[in-house]
């Protein structure tokens, strides 16, 4: 069960905390490369793109990525042939609104979902952590109000957790006849 301070500690982070934590090197892999390794108590980064190549001296390239925070917006969709929405992400930041006393808040709507099939992710069937598929089609549906409520009837459950992300560098070195 989610109690007011869990929430306050798990989802609302402070301006001074780190979005992604110190790599962790790990190697040399059997194949000789490394594993370079990230995480982020705040479960946004984003999963490096095409690296930068950049001729640091005449005996020296760089090849550089980055890993950063990606932007992290509250999603929604209409769960299918209801009329009910489904937070897909966010829930912290709407609790947050709410808690404040605000009743609206900016959004990303997405195409209707059905939630017996995964969702960004997520598996609604398969998840202890989520709301099973009979709590959400049920007749008493559990609602962002319901994390303020401790008499609601299904338990709201969330644990902290640590996103990871991990890089693979694997070298390899051949030769190619020159043409």
């Amino acid at each position: 069960m989610v109690t007011l301070t869990n929430c306050q500690r798990v989802f609302l982070r402070k301006e001074t905390t780190p979005p992604v934590d110190y790599p962790i090197v790990l190697g040399p892999l059997p194949n000789r490369g490394f594993l370079v390794a990230f995480s982020s108590r705040v479960r946004d980064l984003e999963v490096p793109l095409v690296p930068t190549i950049a001729r640091v001296s005449d005996n020296r390239i760089e090849a550089t990525f980055a890993v950063e925070p990606r932007p992290n917006h509250i999603m929604v969709a209409q769960i299918e042939g209801t009329d009910r929405l489904l937070i897909l992400n966010g829930v912290h930041r709407l609790f947050s609104l709410l808690r404040s006393g605000r009743d609206r808040a900016f959004c990303v709507f997405l195409q209707p979902v059905n939630v017996n099939q995964t969702v960004l992710g997520l598996d609604f069937t398969n998840n202890p952590e989520l709301f099973s598929p009979s709590e959400l089609l049920g007749a008493q549906p559990p609602f962002l109000r319901h994390y303020l409520d401790s008499g609601f009837p299904s338990a709201v459950r969330v644990r902290e957790l640590v996103q990871s992300l991990r890089v693979a560098l694997v070298p390899e070195l051949s030769f190619v006849p020159q043409t």
